[in-house]
């Protein structure tokens, strides 16, 4: 094993650009049920990613690559394994000098992928968890339905933070220990406990290593409610156009794009910008007019006038309780 993989690093170690990666992928496809061969490509791939520079290195290709040989280690039944690599890489990477800021991007998008994974497998054992982790902000509330011809609405995060990981152990405990009441735990969610108890302060080390966000502050919590509120306009207005109003305001960034509301809105908004959002959506409901394409500016439809109306609401109930601090 040991001389095979010397080769394999020689072989892969001359090519430059993403011509290792198609020959990693081969090399897979020719060993697909061979868990070390499987191993032995995620630790190298890690590796080399980690020498690269730039965030935006961490391509399709690579991804591609990890993702079939992380679904050998899952079929070897060692589903916590390529994760497991990736931070290994990137812990010698940090010792060694390296931000290996590429692979800690991959690392988060993993990662965020890994906690979904995880939230619907507790879900499953524990059917009245997801409202509770609704509630906690941990999980979005059902989408409202959105005016557009290619979507049918975010349906769930695609960020986590720190704080979410936090939550949702202490919401799965306190649904077994709910459960308990009516009778000892099922098989399953004895499982889904034992495996929330375990990976849970594992992901979290993870986050701590790739930067993942904490949001942890009364502020971080509130600002998500923010951008759930604006989710809530973009939902009513046709096409692009409320999202592209809160951009040329200000209340959005300039590049967000797309029905991700992690990247639609900003991820902290202070005291005084909900103010001067909740005046701006004030100053659009008064005016009667939405928006059109060209600049137009048509009457204000029923349900885009009610959802100002409930917006402004929700804004001045939130400020009620939002700290001062910038």
């Amino acid at each position: 094993r040991e001389g095979a993989g010397k080769a394999l690093a020689q072989a892969l170690d001359g090519k430059e650009g993403d011509a290792w990666l198609a020959h990693a992928e081969t090399i897979l496809v020719r060993n697909p049920s061979d868990p070390a061969v499987a191993r032995w490509l995620l630790e190298y791939s890690a590796r080399r990613e980690a020498a690269l520079r730039g965030t935006d290195d961490a391509g399709y290709a690579f991804s591609s690559l990890w993702s079939h040989a992380a679904q050998a280690l899952v079929r070897a039944g060692r589903p916590d394994e390529p994760v497991d690599i990736m931070v290994r890489a990137l812990e010698n990477a940090r010792r060694d000098g390296q931000e290996a800021p590429a692979l800690a991007a991959f690392l988060r998008g993993r990662l965020n992928s890994e906690i979904k994974t995880t939230l619907e497998g507790a879900e499953a054992a524990f059917p009245a968890l997801r409202p509770r982790l609704i509630d906690l902000g941990v999980r979005l509330p059902p989408a409202l339905p959105v005016r557009l011809s290619w979507t049918a609405g975010q349906k769930d995060r695609t960020i986590y933070k720190q704080r979410h990981l936090d939550d949702f152990l202490t919401a799965i405990r306190a649904e077994a220990e709910t459960a308990r009441k009516a009778g000892p735990l099922s098989p399953a969610q004895t499982a889904a406990l034992e495996r929330a108890e375990a990976r849970v302060p594992e992901l979290l080390r993870l986050g701590v290593l790739s930067g993942m966000p904490e949001g942890r502050t009364q502020r971080d919590r509130l600002s998500e409610r923010v951008s759930r509120i604006l989710y809530d306009g973009y939902s009513a207005f046709k096409a692009d156009f409320f999202a592209g109003e809160m951009r040329r305001a200000g209340f959005a960034p300039k590049g967000g794009s797309g029905t991700d509301i992690d990247i639609l809105f900003y991820p902290s908004y202070s005291k005084e910008e909900v103010r001067r959002l909740t005046d701006h959506l004030k100053t659009i409901l008064a005016s009667g007019r939405g928006f059109d394409y060209d600049g137009k500016r048509p009457p204000l439809e029923t349900l885009e006038r009610d959802m100002l109306q409930a917006q402004v609401a929700a804004l001045e109930a939130l400020l009620r309780d939002y700290p001062e601090s910038p």
